[in-house]
Formats: C-alpha cells, structure tokens, sequence
C-alpha cells in the first residue's frame, strides 16, 4: 500500500490555543492565529496566503471588500477540494518535494531543523536530540525549510538538473527568508486567521504598481505544488523565481522525504536584499543606503515599532510589501464604514537570528528567535498624535537605558570593576521594558488627557523601579565604599544625570 499523508484532510498545523489542524479545518473554522515557533508561523502564513491567493485574486480593493474573509475562506476550501492531490506528502508528486533527487545519498532528516543539534552544538533539553519524527511534523518543518534553510554543506550539490547551470558551490546557500544573519519579518493580525489573510491579500492592481512588478517581474504566477519545476534554472524555475507566489512559497532546496531520511540539495537560488528584492514580510528602510531590518535578540522586535508604524504614516521611514497591502485595505475599510474605527489588529514581527562560519550557518552563542506582538485599533493608526507621543516615549526610553549604562559604567569605573557588565544592564532593561509596551500603545492613544497623563505617569514609575531594582542587581552596596559609590551614580536619585555622566 502507497504512504500517503494528505496535508488537506490530516492535522499538521499548530494553532494557538488548540490541537494541530489540517488546511481543510482551517478554513472551515476561525481558529484564533497560527501557533508554532516564530520561522513556523511566518512559513504556515505565507503557505496559507499562497493558497488563499491561489484560491482567488480580487481585481482590486472593491472586490475586495465584498469578498470579506468569510468568502475568502470557502473560496479557499473550493480550492482546496480541487487540487487534493497536490498536498501529499508522499506519492508520486510529493508536496514541495522532487523524487529527481532521489539520486542523491540521503541524511537524517533532523539535519534540516534547526533546534537538533549536531556536531559539538550543547545538547540542553530532550528535544534537540535526534529522533522519529509524525508525518504532521515532517510536514510542517518541510514548509519551514523551504523558507529558513541554513546555508551550508548539509546540501549535496554534486547534483545539477539543469544542463549547465553552473550555480551551484559546495556550500548551499541560506533561503530567501533568511539570508545571512536572519531577517525580521513583520505582518498584521486580525481576530482570527481568515481575517488575517483577508488583510493581507493581494490585488490585481496592487500587483501592477512599480515597486510590485520591480519585486515580482512575472506578476502573481502559479504555485509550486500545481506545477513544480524540473531543474534549478528551467522556465518553471523562473517563473517561481520572479513571481509573488513562487516567493510566498518558495523551492530553496530540492529534497525528498523518505522515512526518517532527506535527499538534500539546493534548489532555486532567489534574489536577495543585495539585488533590493525580499520577502513580503521583510522591512527595507528608505533613504540614501536603504538596509533590511535583521533579527537581533538583544534588541527585541517591539524596539523597531516605531520605525514599523511609520508606514501607515504619511513620512514612513520603512518600506514593507505586506504592510502597504494591508495599508491599501485599511483605508477601503474605514471609508466603506466607520465602524471599522474600532477594529482592532495585531502588529506581529519575528525570526530567527544566525550565525556564519567557514560557509556554515547555525544558532549559536546569543542567537536566538524573537517575535513581538501589539495590538492598535484602525483609528489610533490613523491618528498622528497618538503616534507622535509614541515616538517621544520610546525616545524617553532609550535615554533611560543610556542613563542606566552610563552609570553601572561609571560605578564599575569607581570601584575599579570589569565595565563589561554594562550592557548586561542595558539588555536587562530592555527585556523588562517589553512587558510595559502595550500599556505605552494604550496610554499614547487614549483621548481623555487626564487619564493619559496620569497612565503615562505611572508608567513612568515602573521604569524608574525598574531602573533602580536592575542597578541595584548588579551593582552592590554592601561595604560602605560600595554604598557611596552606589549612592554616587544611581540613576534615580544621583547628580550623575545633571553631569550627564
């Protein structure tokens, strides 16, 4: 008997607050959002935008608005009860896979997930431990690789399927979501996942404006799992190299699952931010020298709110494809009724941060994901005072958390101590700061000016708590040199801030 693993009709998809579903479930319920580790929800997304995009296109934002997101799902659900025999796992047309490779000598399949570890990498809980792995498992980290595939020699490139492509190196090279160092993906929430995707599809039209055809030359195109390539560089490769849904859901390895095995090689090697083409979810910075925005752990997502929010401001200094849908949308909504005022939506962002060495690519040291999450209702988006006041106390913040440097610094300095413990405060500061960033949101966008002062005051005393308790964390006063030097430069009641220490 044939193995099969219907990616429609069996559960594989982790959803917050709930079982894994199967596609079929999702777009049969409004389940709440899409579960799983930050690379796994941005895959699962983009997977579930490329088949609602698939599904149907509206030619432009009044289509779009009459589609809604509940039209949107059962014209997904046709889709899908169409193309049933394009989402299996096994078979002869496997889903993401090409039985071509099966040339190729085959590896354990955990080389692929990036929290296994392998090598000399610590081995800290059971889970990175090399195991047996559920077909809803394989097939979820199959959809995540396509899209975060470390760069590396796990790849056996000896393989070329398109006569003289000449490509390939001993290294393969990391996917198109990753790149490099790892890149900070940002979309917007609604309530529920049809809701999501509703916000974020593409139009005809928002697919014929200049920065759309510069990212996609070859317009919407077609999904691999309806017609997937033969070759690193043939027409289909092309196709899906130069279009949104051969980006949303991309071929960046050539592979086939066989057991608990991969045949592993590199597949379509996709523009990058050095050729100014990204992802959807990728931010770009305007300007002179633009630069995408990178995971960085020590600075978490939430600190490039601000930057991100601009978007939907008349001055954005971000540029980001799925942001600007969702921009287009936003407005249609608000002029249709203004009900959608109140409207609440979710600013999601997230990723994994790597590092490189001699080719090899691999979580190590800080590295680390990261996601943030904040809620904003359409009318405070639409507002430029509340975003203003934003601004300046982010900006209050970061002079906060330079106070604080300076004086664990200059009290290291004093007691003639190692000042590397400095930044240790810093990122102490900031981790404890997240937890107050959507009260911040709230405080910024109420409307009663009493009630904003007093919330931002109080605020504000949680900061200078916070302040206190981490000086006091790493800078003891237990002798009575140590209090006078911790008396000196405390960062809430010392003259160190007047001397601008």
């Amino acid at each position: 008997m044939t193995k099969s693993f219907s990616l429609i009709s069996q559960p594989w998809i982790p959803v917050t607050g709930f079982d894994k579903k199967s596609l079929r479930e999702i777009f049969s319920t409004p389940f709440p959002s899409i579960g799983g580790n930050p690379i796994e929800q941005i895959s699962i997304f983009k997977l579930l935008l490329a088949i609602a995009q698939s599904a149907i296109t509206p030619k432009d934002e009044k289509d779009w608005l009459s589609l809604t997101a509940e039209g949107l799902a059962a014209k997904t659900l046709e889709y899908l009860h169409d193309h049933e025999n394009n989402f299996d796992l096994y078979g002869t047309t496997p889903f993401l896979q090409m039985p071509q490779v099966a040339s190729i000598p085959p590896k354990p399949f955990a080389v692929v997930i990036s929290e296994i570890a392998s090598g000399n990498t610590t081995v800290l809980t059971q889970t990175q431990t090399i195991r047996n792995y559920t077909d809803a498992e394989l097939a979820l980290y199959l959809v995540t690789m396509q899209n975060f595939a470390f760069g590396g020699k796990k790849t056996d490139n000896s393989l070329i399927l398109t006569k003289g492509y000449n490509g390939k190196s001993k290294s393969g090279k990391p996917a198109c979501s990753l790149e490099q160092s790892g890149l900070l993906h940002t979309y917007v929430q609604g309530q529920d996942i049809w809701e999501t995707l509703w916000l974020n599809l593409w139009t005809e039209n928002q697919l014929q404006t200049e920065k759309a055809r510069a990212l996609f030359p070859s317009g919407k195109g077609r999904a691999a799992w309806e017609k997937m390539p033969t070759g690193e560089d043939c027409s289909t490769a092309k196709l899906l190299r130069s279009s949104l849904l051969g980006r949303l859901v991309p071929l960046c390895r050539f592979c086939l699952i066989e057991n608990q095995d991969i045949h592993l090689t590199e597949g379509i090697q996709y523009p990058s931010s050095k050729d100014h083409v990204f992802d959807t979810t990728v931010s770009i910075t305007l300007g002179d020298k633009p630069k995408v925005l990178i995971v960085n752990p020590m600075k978490r997502p939430w600190r490039e709110l601000t930057a991100i929010l601009s978007t939907v401001q008349t001055q954005p200094t971000l540029y980001c494809a799925q942001l600007s849908i969702f921009n287009h949308h936003c407005r249609t909504l608000l002029n249709s009724n203004h009900q959608h005022l109140f409207k609440d939506v979710r600013f999601w962002s997230g990723g994994i941060r790597v590092s490189n060495k001699a080719g090899e690519q691999f979580v190590s040291g800080s590295d680390d994901y990261v996601a943030s999450s904040f809620k904003l209702s359409l009318q405070e988006l639409c507002e430029s005072a509340w975003y203003s006041l934003f601004c300046e106390e982010i900006h209050w913040l970061n002079v906060k958390a330079k106070k604080l440097e300076r004086c664990i610094h200059s009290y290291c300095e004093d007691m003639k101590l190692d000042t590397a413990i400095t930044k240790l405060g810093e990122n102490l500061f900031w981790t404890k700061v997240e937890t107050l960033c959507q009260n911040i949101i709230d405080a910024c966008a109420e409307k009663n000016h009493f009630e904003q002062q007093r919330a931002i005051k109080k605020i504000h005393l949680k900061v200078s708590e916070i302040l206190a308790n981490i000086y006091s964390d790493l800078c003891p006063y237990n002798t009575s040199r140590q209090l006078m030097s911790w008396t000196k430069f405390h960062p809430n009641f010392s003259p160190a801030g007047k001397r601008k220490l």
